[in-house]
């Protein structure tokens, strides 16, 4: 097994296939059982394309590292003994993938291909762990174990160990997503440890190897397994948040939330780029009603006559890029470069042609001209080239001149680990334009952001596929940055372990941000007086 880190991890990965009951995709036939020579064969395809097509390739892992850990993903799917243990092997993909835009498998492949049954029988704790792997117990569905029961073993193998491991499997940078009780990840269910343990052929009865709170004497406890039906089931009777459900989905969020905390100073937070009509964006893709919206809050900050505003975009995981630029134009007067890059191949060339065909000619200055030469020029593109736009034509977004009501006070920018995808885009144009200080902690994402774009490949032998990012958001493609962007005035709610324990409420460091601020500026104040 290759060195992996243990940094921290959402100690709440929710357990259970939430989506169980998904809809499976038909076969007629069963899947025949890949020989060893396939296997390999297949598992060395998909480390190409990860490598040679996906728009960032390694996306900064050393050739050591890449190299142990495909070998380490050749011997899993070595040692697999049949078709769906061969394809459990296939989510330890996620070692050579640090991109939450790209994940492999994703998260419906195992309930659409049937390999996630109700009637699996799993391990039947739900369970949570700090940074260096030591796991507790959430909740034992079978009433044996105690809330906060250290895990030592489980038929022998280490628990901690599995805990490393599951923080590195999945794709997403670990930053960027988030940890603790109080943030489930319930879209990383596959990653939990009832079925990681279900996944690696480890089953009932469960020998489980114990400490009690507040001791240290080791204990042991055997125990049956649930099927995935049962524990779906009690999951959501005693488990799942409030408001987690597809009425929240669809009904619950607000694009914008203004407030203000003393006469000349104001919150804004942006919880999303994308909008708040869901219907729209399902149908659409886009929100045409943010720019009303936005146009709105706007002129509550000027009515309100907001010398200093706080834009928070910790919690905000991207959007539409056009939204981004819509609302830097309340923000700043200068021109903003929006050129990008594709990496090009033989499997997306024409995607590639029907993005550029749909983005928005008036919002970056581009003629139609223009557009018609970038995209005749994709078929010229050699595959696993890229194609940058600044090449051939110049993608500039202008703020309008005329526009009513931009911010002209002080401004400041509050980041953290929720920070994601076009909001990250958002963050790197504050800092680039010079417009205020960041605060707060780094972004979830590396420097370097691909787009939410993918074109699709089908494996050689197997009935999955890859879904591979093939744009960036900015073109970095010459000077990627694979590490976090720093930020001014840091600030962290990171618990403790103590508090993390305890399930103490996390210390919101947005309510100590601005407390600082008020400080600053009855400080500033009296030094005029």
């Amino acid at each position: 097994m290759p060195s992996l880190n243990c940094t921290f991890y959402g100690g709440a990965l929710v357990l259970l296939a939430l989506l169980w009951n998904a809809p499976a995709i038909a076969q007629e036939t069963p899947e025949p059982f890949l020989t060893p020579e396939q296997r390999a064969e297949e598992v060395d395809f998909i480390v190409r394309q990860i490598d040679s097509v996906y728009v960032y390739g390694r996306r900064g892992l050393s050739d050591s590292a890449w190299d142990a850990r495909v070998r380490y993903i050749h011997r899993r799917a070595a040692d697999a003994r049949n078709l769906n243990e061969y394809y459990y092997a296939l989510r330890y993909m996620g070692l050579l993938i640090s991109d939450a835009h790209f994940e492999f498998p994703n998260g419906g492949y195992y309930n659409r291909h049937r390999l996630f049954q109700p009637t699996d029988t799993l391990f039947p704790l739900f369970t949570r762990a700090w940074h260096d792997g030591r796991t507790y117990v959430v909740r034992d569905y079978s009433e044996h174990l105690p809330k906060n029961a250290r895990l030592l073993r489980i038929n022998g193998l280490s628990v901690d160990t599995m805990a490393c491991l599951l923080n590195a499997i999945p794709s997403g940078e670990r930053e960027a997503r988030g940890y603790g009780k109080h943030n489930p990840l319930s879209t990383q269910w596959q990653y939990s440890l009832m079925n990681h343990l279900f996944m690696e052929g480890i089953r009932a009865p469960f020998r489980v190897e114990y400490t009690l709170p507040g001791s240290t004497r080791i204990d042991t406890v055997t125990l049956a397994g649930m099927t995935r039906e049962t524990l779906h089931k009690k999951y959501k009777k005693l488990d799942q948040p409030k408001g987690d459900n597809l009425w929240s989905l669809f009904f619950g969020s607000k694009t914008f939330r203004y407030k203000r905390f003393d006469e000349h100073s104001a919150l804004l937070t942006f919880n999303s780029f994308w909008g708040e009509n869901m219907l729209a964006l399902l149908l659409f893709n886009r929100d045409r009603n943010y720019p009303r919206r936005l146009k709105r809050v706007m002129t509550r900050i000027d009515r309100h006559d907001i010398d200093t505003l706080v834009i928070d975009i910790s919690r905000n995981g991207g959007g539409m890029t056009q939204n981004v630029y819509q609302t830097l134009n309340y923000l700043t007067d200068r021109p903003v470069d929006a050129n990008a890059a594709y990496r090009v191949t033989d499997h997306n060339r024409g995607k590639i042609k029907t993005l550029l065909e749909n983005r928005d000619d008036e919002l970056f200055g581009i003629t139609p001209e223009q557009k018609t030469r970038l995209i005749a020029a994709v078929d010229s593109i050699p595959s696993g080239s890229f194609l940058e736009t600044n090449n051939l034509c110049n993608y500039t977004y202008r703020p309008d001149s005329t526009l009513k009501h931009r911010f002209h006070g002080t401004l400041y920018l509050l980041t953290g680990y929720g920070t994601y995808s076009a909001a990250q885009l958002f963050a790197q144009y504050f800092r680039e334009l010079g417009l205020g200080k960041t605060a707060g902690q780094h972004c979830g994402g590396y420097g370097s952001i691909s787009g939410g774009n993918s074109a699709q490949v089908p494996l050689p032998y197997s009935s999955f596929h890859l879904n591979i990012p093939y744009a960036t958001l900015r073109n970095d493609v010459h000077a990627p940055r694979f590490g976090f962007d720093s930020v001014n005035i840091p600030f962290s709610d990171e618990p403790t372990f103590e508090e993390w324990y305890n399930e103490e409420k996390p210390r919101d460091w947005r309510n100590a941000f601005i407390d600082w601020l008020r400080e600053q500026r009855t400080a500033s104040n009296n030094t005029l007086d």
